[in-house]
């Protein structure tokens, strides 16, 4: 069962029940509605305090975040770097989405741990197989948000 809470120190990424969790996690399988992207970033050989998993937001078809877009994901973003409108960071999470729900290395994008180039990260394709029947409902609210 997945957890409520995640995230090494605050601002947390906090969900108020599995309900809202199964939600966000529809809202980022949907890759053909939101352009967003998860990798993993080889950070500790150069100097930063650690590897790091983040998730990137990139602009709507209007050039603006997705709205609506779930609570608990909203609340966590932070400011995005060049063409990344808003980031999460959260190492816990991007763990929880690769080894709990399906998600895995994108073939296009499969790091380096030498050259410290990031590995990227794909949601399943049968993404509704890793949901639990009574949570379908909130996974297809956030899907199609």
């Amino acid at each position: 069962m997945p957890k409520l809470c995640y995230g090494a120190k605050a601002p947390y990424l906090r969900f108020n029940s599995l309900n809202e969790f199964y939600e966000a996690l529809g809202f980022l399988c949907n890759d053909l509605r939101h352009n967003v992207e998860f990798q993993w970033e080889y950070n500790e050989n150069s100097g930063a305090w650690g590897n790091e998993g983040r998730i990137h937001f990139f602009a709507c078809s209007n050039g603006e975040l997705y709205n609506p877009m779930p609570i608990a994901l909203e609340n966590k973003l932070t400011r995005g770097r060049w063409n990344i409108l808003a980031r999460i960071n959260c190492n816990e999470y991007i763990k929880e989405l690769a080894q709990n729900f399906g998600f895995e290395v994108n073939p296009d994008k499969p790091g380096n741990l030498t050259t410290r180039s990031p590995q990227g990260l794909i949601p399943p394709e049968n993404a509704e197989e890793f949901i639990p029947n009574e949570y379908l409902n909130d996974f297809y609210r956030g899907f199609n948000m």
